[in-house]
Order: structure tokens, then sequence, then C-alpha cells
């Protein structure tokens, strides 16, 4: 059993990122339905396996559009959140 796992989702979309979905220790799996108009879904995750072991961050997609060009447009210009939480619930890098 991981010594700390926390997560959040991240839906590109064509307004800019949104968060969705995420998983905080000590509390249950928070879930938000995606939005209609996602392109791309990505998780972000922090682990830490063991007190003195070291974190781990991860990013994965987990759910696309099946279009990468598309996919690669909007990817290039809002970047990614690097980022469990942010404040905002829609973010912009332009």
């Amino acid at each position: 059993m991981d010594f700390s796992h926390e997560w959040t989702d991240w839906h590109l979309t064509k307004r800019g990122w949104v968060k969705g979905s995420y998983k905080v220790d000590f509390s249950d799996v928070k879930i938000i339905d995606p939005p209609a108009d996602r392109i791309l879904t990505r998780r972000y995750e922090e682990r830490i396996i063991s007190v003195s072991a070291p974190l781990k961050i991860t990013k994965k997609n987990v759910w696309d559009n099946g279009k990468p060009e598309q996919i690669r447009n909007f990817f290039k210009k809002f970047k990614f959140p690097n980022s469990l939480s942010v404040e905002q619930p829609i973010i912009n890098f332009n």
C-alpha cells in the first residue's frame, strides 16, 4: 500500500484545461463528469510508496477523441497544467 497516492484528471477542451475527478489522501475519490467537448483527458499523479521514498510524478493520457492532429494543435496552444489542483476551473496558457 502506498504511503501517499493523489491524482487529478484534467480535460483538454477548446476552452483550455478543465479540472475533473480527483483523489487526495484521506478522502474519497471525487467524481466529476467530463465536459462534453473534451479532446483529451490526462491524469496527473503524485505517489510516495513509503515514508523515505522520493515523490514520483506521472502524467498519462487516459482518454482521447481519436483525432491526433486536433489533440496536438490544442496541446501546443494550452500546454499542460503541472499541478494536482489549481484554483481556476478553466486554465488557459496563452
